[in-house]
C-alpha cells in the first residue's frame, strides 16, 4: 500500500503460483519450481551480511550490510516498497545508515 492508501503491487494474480500447482508442459520445471519459491514474499537471509527484501514489488530490495552501514543494491521499483523494505530489515537484522546505493 501506498502513503494513499493505493494498492501498490498485489501478488493476487500470482496465486496460481502454489507450492502444489503442477508445472504445466509449456514452461521449464526448474523455472516453474524458482516462480513458485520466489512468490513467497518477505525477508530472506541469503548468506552472512547479504539479505533481500522479495515480493513487495516487482523487483528485489538487496541489502549488503557492511561494518559501518548498508549498501543497498536495486530499490525496487517505488518509494512505497523501498521504505517498506528496508524498514523489514532494519526491525529484523540491523538498523544501520545507508552508506550506498548501487
Amino acid at each position: 500500500m501506498g502513503e494513499n492508501a493505493a494498492v501498490m503491487f498485489n501478488l493476487a494474480p500470482y496465486a496460481y503460483l502454489t507450492d502444489d500447482a503442477p508445472c504445466p508442459d509449456t514452461v521449464n520445471p526448474s523455472l516453474w519450481r524458482q516462480s513458485q519459491v520466489i512468490h513467497e514474499g518477505g525477508l530472506y537471509k541469503d548468506t552472512d551480511r547479504l539479505s533481500q527484501v522479495r515480493n513487495s514489488d516487482i523487483g528485489n530490495l538487496t541489502v549488503v550490510e557492511g561494518d559501518d552501514g548498508l549498501i543497498i543494491i536495486d530499490t525496487m521499483s517505488g518509494i512505497e516498497p523501498a521504505r517498506q523494505g528496508l524498514d523489514l530489515f532494519r526491525q529484523n537484522v540491523a538498523d544501520k545508515p545507508v552508506a550506498a546505493v548501487i
